[in-house]
């Protein structure tokens, strides 16, 4: 018999049958590396069974991913856990009403938030009643009230509750905001100062200030339920050059065929590249102004995962050395990034609550290729930088301020740069910005038996990381 036998239960909208946003990286990250941590904790006497609980998503959602969702439920069910889904309340089986910027449609109402909390709850209760102890995650805003139903009716005080936040009204949605919604919020940091069982999560000290400034939420109550990457995943790998230039190609041929051959990537000319969701706080025009900065030798590459017809009218303005690509392609960032002709990667989200591309270009950037920036107002990404010493900081997100930036870099040596490419790496695995190292962190806070094994289950796996990309 285990010592300990836990359950670690995820409520998530996106992530197994649904792909797209940012719970959705939370949840294939997690179900990338739970079997390692599963292993790892099963020789210290502590059984983990996983379970994933979503939003339910038929065909006609634009981002329905069947064959994602029989892959991983068979990794769930390898690990002795389950796959199950909760009644979508939205028409058609679509999230519906949000005001974030960019339009998106993708939040709910009120009322069909609190069906979707209340069925959240139920299962995780009913999962909760076959182990010792359960944690579980209620990711963002469809499962806000999750742990207040959760709580409400006979507390089980062997179940960990809680509520991740993603992201806030009063910080990401645009005006004018939902003031029911901004009642949800504040209701669920309450909830926590009521219930000892019932946490705040949050992905970064950004965030967890925000909350205590703007929501009045109790910092004992705030527990870190972070971002991470694999350094598994195939997508990190090192590519050759040919690989990369082909890439490019690619890409290039079709910009051709659909007449934008003003955005076709020179080969003769060092890229400043950034990628991200097309929406007006990345700042992703700002790349633009930098290569207008920084003079003819230089190209812009913007790639945008998804239509963002504002980037073309930014580039089109600036008028020669600007590349605009949309496309929901990792690779073609991952490619672009390791060219030799790539300088920088600056990442210039206003506020962003984390920002898992830093650790992501650190494991890419590994070997060669652009360095990272991040501005001084940028929120959970300023915080993952040591300014010169595992990336750069630019004082304003201008075309001014990030070009200075890449000048400094264009006059350091290969040394000084490898130097740089080198604490990026050590700060993914020592920062614990590794999914396994995200997992162990918010479980130690809440279950003590985790909390007792957890540096020496890190290091064992970190090892294992460290040795698979070879730095």
């Amino acid at each position: 018999m285990p010592e300990l036998d836990l359950a670690a239960v995820h409520l998530t909208i996106e992530g197994i049958v649904a792909k797209g946003g940012g719970v959705c990286t939370v949840t294939r990250g997690h179900l990338a590396s739970l079997p390692r941590v599963k292993a790892a904790f099963a020789r210290r006497g502590i059984k983990l069974t996983p379970y994933f609980v979503e939003t339910d998503f038929g065909p006609t959602f634009r981002n329905y991913d069947p064959e994602f969702r029989d892959a991983a439920k068979k990794k769930i069910e390898d690990m002795g856990g389950m796959y199950q889904t909760v009644l979508n309340a939205s028409p058609n089986g679509h999230p519906v009403s949000a005001n974030w910027p960019g339009g998106e449609d993708f939040f709910g109402t009120p009322d069909q938030i609190k069906l979707q909390s209340i069925a959240g709850a139920s299962v995780a209760r009913n999962i909760a009643k076959n182990h010792q102890k359960t944690v579980v995650w209620c990711h963002d805003t469809f499962y806000i009230f999750t742990p207040i139903y959760g709580t409400f009716q006979n507390n089980d005080e062997s179940v960990q509750w809680i509520r991740v936040v993603h992201s806030t009204t009063l910080k990401h949605d645009q005006e004018p905001v939902d003031p029911e919604k901004i009642g949800a919020e504040f209701a669920s940091f309450y909830w926590a100062k009521r219930f000892p069982n019932v946490h705040i999560g949050t992905i970064s000290a950004f965030v967890s200030d925000h909350l205590v400034a703007d929501y009045a939420a109790d910092p004992e109550t705030i527990i870190p339920t972070g971002n991470g990457v694999d350094p598994l995943d195939a997508k990190y790998r090192i590519r050759t050059q040919e690989e990369c230039e082909a890439k490019v190609e690619e890409y290039n041929a079709k910009l051709r065929a659909e007449g934008k051959e003003r955005y076709v990537i020179p080969k003769d000319k060092k890229i400043i590249l950034q990628f991200g969701r097309p929406v007006p706080y990345k700042r992703m025009e700002v790349t633009f102004d930098v290569v207008r900065e920084l003079g003819d030798d230089y190209q812009a590459v913007v790639v945008s995962l998804g239509p963002a017809p504002y980037l073309e009218e930014a580039a089109d303005k600036v008028g020669k050395n600007c590349t605009v690509i949309n496309a929901f392609d990792f690779d073609l960032c991952a490619c672009i990034s390791q060219l030799n002709l790539c300088v920088a990667i600056p990442i210039l989200a206003k506020g962003e609550p984390f920002g898992l591309i830093p650790a992501e270009i650190r494991l890419l950037i590994r070997k060669g290729g652009g360095l990272l920036i991040v501005p001084e107002d940028g929120g959970g990404l300023r915080e993952q930088v040591k300014d010169g010493i595992n990336g750069f900081v630019a004082a304003e997100a201008t075309g001014s301020s990030v070009a200075e930036v890449v000048r400094k870099i264009e006059s350091m040596s290969a040394d000084q740069k490898n130097a740089i490419r080198s604490a990026g790496v050590s700060t993914v695995f020592e920062g614990g910005y590794t999914w396994a190292g995200r997992i162990l962190e918010t479980l130690s806070a809440v279950v003590p038996e985790v909390k007792e094994v957890s540096k020496e289950v890190l290091a064992e796996i970190s090892a294992e990381e460290r040795a698979h990309i070879g730095g």
